[in-house]
């Protein structure tokens, strides 16, 4: 495990670490693999409904949580389909992780309401491939041992640590 390419986003704003993520992707030089997190609203720019999970290599997507889902589990107004989770783990772990740099957006309760999620999670940032993973601050102790972490206050912290990561990421 190279803990020099393990990057670890600490934030409050989701929506600017998940274009933080946008630009790193895009400036990495890597092919990328890994999970994507997308809102789902039912009106554009109103409140989130659920989240899907998508598998950036295939680009499968399954709905993992929605305010229409009963639960258990549930995360605050969500219901949780942790088969829906495991879904996209599992097609993710189908797709050769090396020379590839993987995302994980991101390791927060709805993913970690599956035990094959954190498993993949632990496994990935053990792995040989250089990794971006955006952390729930809660969960950021338990993952912190695994790489370096980047924590985002505001605007002026988002060109410095993409500039840190890209560099430390290049292939």
């Amino acid at each position: 495990m190279d803990k020099d390419k393990k990057h670890l986003i600490v934030g409050n704003d989701k929506r600017k670490l998940r274009t933080l993520l946008d630009h790193i992707i895009a400036g990495s030089g890597w092919p990328v693999a890994g999970i994507r997190g997308v809102p789902v609203s039912d009106v554009a720019h109103g409140p989130h409904t659920g989240y899907l999970l998508q598998d950036l290599g295939s680009g499968e997507e399954a709905l993992a949580a929605s305010m229409d889902f009963s639960g258990p589990p549930m995360v605050e107004k969500f219901g949780v389909d942790t088969a829906a989770i495991d879904y996209i783990v599992s097609a993710c772990r189908r797709q050769l992780l090396e020379s590839r740099l993987v995302i994980i957006d991101e390791i927060g309760p709805i993913e970690l309401s599956s035990d094959l999620f954190y498993t993949w999670v632990v496994e990935v940032l053990e792995g040989l491939s250089p990794v971006v993973a955006i952390v729930d601050r809660p969960y950021l102790s338990t993952y912190a041992r695994f790489g370096r972490v980047h924590e985002v206050r505001d605007d002026t912290d988002l060109e410095a640590v993409q500039d840190a990561i890209l560099i430390a990421v290049q292939p």
